[in-house]
């Protein structure tokens, strides 16, 4: 049902529908508050609310049972805090968390979240630093911090993360010197940087051999 024109509360039955797999709701004018009972549902490997503005929500405490592999509250009316219950969907390969409403720290369980190939979040209230444990995500492919209140430095070991064709860190509370080890990532095709408070030299002949780059955006810093 994604990309349509429908508004209302999403409606509660749909977690009844017992055989239900994938559930696209985005990109619509639905609003209200999102039954959280759906994402306790036991088949469903796909749940995407994102592109939503209306739809206010928490997560729910997630059980290990979930057969859960791709969720998206991007743009969302979503807030409180990032469950450490999380670290339960052992099956996610896709995690977008991508909604301005959330807040506190980034719980640690998602670190053991060793499939992930994606993982967008935002929160303009989430505290404190580039988390280590995403060192451990050797198959990720897409990694966006937007719009959140995570600062610090970069660390180094961001280049040992090789398969990621997209690292887009903006709109955040980063500072420091962007780490050189950054051009080791040679699959890159989107490099996005802008508005934090990095600062210092860069030169552009660091991303030659970057042959994949297509997006370079390094605008609003120092």
């Amino acid at each position: 049902l994604h990309y349509n024109h429908l508004s209302g509360s999403v409606p509660e039955f749909l977690a009844g529908f017992s055989n239900l797999t994938v559930l696209q709701l985005s990109t619509n004018k639905f609003e209200g508050w999102f039954p959280p009972v759906i994402f306790q549902h036991k088949k469903l490997q796909t749940v995407d609310i994102s592109e939503n503005i209306g739809i206010s929500g928490v997560l729910p405490t997630f059980t290990q049972d979930s057969s859960l592999e791709n969720l998206f509250v991007d743009n969302t009316n979503f807030s409180g805090t990032i469950p450490s219950s999380i670290g339960n969907l052992k099956s996610l390969k896709m995690l977008g968390l991508g909604a301005r409403g959330f807040s506190g720290l980034l719980p640690s369980a998602i670190g053991e979240l060793k499939s992930l190939e994606l993982l967008e979040v935002s929160g303009l209230h989430l505290v404190g630093s580039m988390p280590p444990w995403i060192s451990n995500f050797t198959a990720l492919s897409v990694l966006q911090f937007s719009h959140c209140g995570l600062s610090g430095q970069v660390p180094s070991w961001i280049g040992n993360l090789r398969e990621l064709t997209k690292l887009a860190l903006y709109s955040c509370n980063f500072y420091g010197k962007i780490p050189p080890q950054i051009s080791n990532l040679t699959r890159l095709q989107t490099l996005l940087l802008q508005s934090n408070t990095f600062l210092g030299t860069v030169q552009l002949s660091a991303f030659s051999k970057m042959q994949n780059l297509t997006t370079l955006d390094l605008s609003n810093n120092e």
